[in-house]
């Protein structure tokens, strides 16, 4: 029964410290691709220096509960076969999709209102806008940096099935 929980306490601990070893190496990927992130908003919205520090501690917390209330929605739906769901299921799956976009939107007017205390509210509006448009810049950097192994893509392929136009027909065609 010792060499049990020997064997146990020793696995968990260097699982802990591989796990530990892991984080650090990224954590100044993560903070590089943070800094990137915060000078794209900042040319993009733009932000002044001042603005910036009042908006981002705004924005992240915004972001976390955001990020959490999907996350919640997800580990509740994503494994589940939303073709063969019960009457009930289904009742319950577009109640809880209701709710989270209840959520989302509660969030966005009470973060709105914050990150209106700091910088002005014609800048405000434009953080959704600006948030698609770094999107993809965010992603490439972060495949770059090999942060998000499973999500690379082949370069050349276009995400979400987006593709380019076909180019003009040559003359004489």
């Amino acid at each position: 029964m010792k060499n049990i929980l020997l064997i146990t306490i020793l696995l968990l601990t260097g699982w802990s410290v591989n796990a530990q070893r892991i984080d650090t190496s990224d954590v100044s990927k993560i903070d590089a691709l943070k800094d990137y992130r915060e000078e794209l908003f900042k040319s993009k919205l733009p932000l002044s220096d001042k603005e910036a520090k009042a908006f981002f501690p705004i924005y992240d917390q915004y972001q976390l509960e955001l990020r959490n209330s999907k996350r919640e929605f997800r580990k509740k739906w994503y494994k589940r076969d939303m073709e063969n769901l019960s009457e009930t299921e289904a009742r319950e799956y577009l109640n809880d999709a209701i709710a989270l976009q209840q959520k989302e939107v509660e969030l966005l007017r009470n973060y709105s209102n914050k990150m209106g205390e700091v910088i002005p509210m014609t800048k405000v509006i434009k953080v959704k806008r600006v948030e698609r448009e770094i999107r993809e810049l965010l992603i490439d950097k972060a495949n770059d940096m090999d942060l998000r192994k499973s999500g690379r893509r082949p370069k050349g392929k276009h995400p979400r099935g987006h593709r380019p136009p076909p180019p003009p027909p040559m003359e004489g065609e």
